[in-house]
């Protein structure tokens, strides 16, 4: 039999700040909030907007007529490869940070997220004239300010006491620099990345539709706007969009947790 006791704990703890409740309470709790929303657009919705079924019954010639997931396939191909040169680009800055003369550069790139992007589409494509290298430009330049920002963020805020630490093992500078500012904080720097990658899925569809050659989910969503058509395929390419970045978002979590496990269980024993 059920503890009585027990299950009015748990729904206690479901309603108390920093409270703990198990793996089922939480999917449970998730399952309640996905009803109530889909519920509340159901019996609230604006009649601008689309019903539920009119999203799902887009799907059709968003699938037969626009090539759906030939599209989805490119946007996702550009967003992967933006993301992986903003990683590449970012971690140069931010570890230039720990080194004085260079720590200016890192601080302008950081203050360059408050730029607006479009404003340089022009020179993107003066220099560099071919669609795809701007569009791929336009989103590095969207992210690395934001990724620089949060990577040079984690570096400088390291605690001397790990650095006074290596050296008490006679650790040579290199070696300190590699335990503690990367192999330490490796589980963070992919936090960082894991929580900047919406960035690109943000920017995606202003990119493509603005830059068109290349097809992409932008363009198609720009398209379908254009004609007039009805908003459920508006909605229906925007939950594509999210649902793949919020895949990619777990994909990448995971991640963390399995090339890192003892990051995760430093947090856990901290909590």
């Amino acid at each position: 039999m059920s503890n009585p006791q027990k299950g009015l704990k748990g729904l206690t703890d479901l309603f108390r700040a920093n409270g703990s409740v198990s793996t089922r309470t939480e999917y449970a709790t998730y399952a309640f909030w996905i009803f109530f929303f889909a519920g509340s657009w159901a019996l609230f919705r604006p009649p601008v907007m689309p019903s539920l079924g009119d999203i799902g019954a887009s799907f059709e010639p968003l699938l037969t007529k626009h090539d759906l997931i030939g599209n989805w396939i490119k946007t996702v191909t550009l967003s992967l490869k933006a993301v992986g040169i903003s990683c590449l680009v970012s971690l140069v800055v931010a570890y230039l940070a720990v080194i004085p003369f260079f720590r200016p550069i890192a601080f302008a790139v950081s203050k360059m997220r408050f730029m607006s992007l479009m404003g340089f589409l022009f020179l993107f494509m003066a220099i560099l004239r071919d669609p795809g290298l701007v569009r791929i430009s336009m989103l590095v330049y969207g992210i690395v300010p934001f990724l620089v920002t949060s990577m040079t963020s984690i570096i400088l805020s390291r605690d001397e006491i790990f650095f006074n630490y290596a050296r008490t093992l006679n650790l040579k500078e290199g070696r300190v620099v590699w335990h503690v500012l990367v192999r330490g904080i490796a589980s963070d720097m992919l936090e960082a990345v894991r929580q900047n990658i919406a960035i690109a899925f943000v920017m995606i569809a202003a990119v493509e539709s603005q830059v068109r050659e290349g097809g992409g989910l932008g363009m198609l969503l720009y398209d379908v706007e254009r004609r007039g058509a009805n908003y459920g395929e508006v909605f229906a390419i925007q939950i594509v969009v999210f649902i793949t970045a919020a895949l990619l978002d777990t994909l990448v979590s995971y991640a963390n947790r399995s090339l890192f496990p003892y990051a995760y269980l430093k947090k856990e024993r901290n909590s």
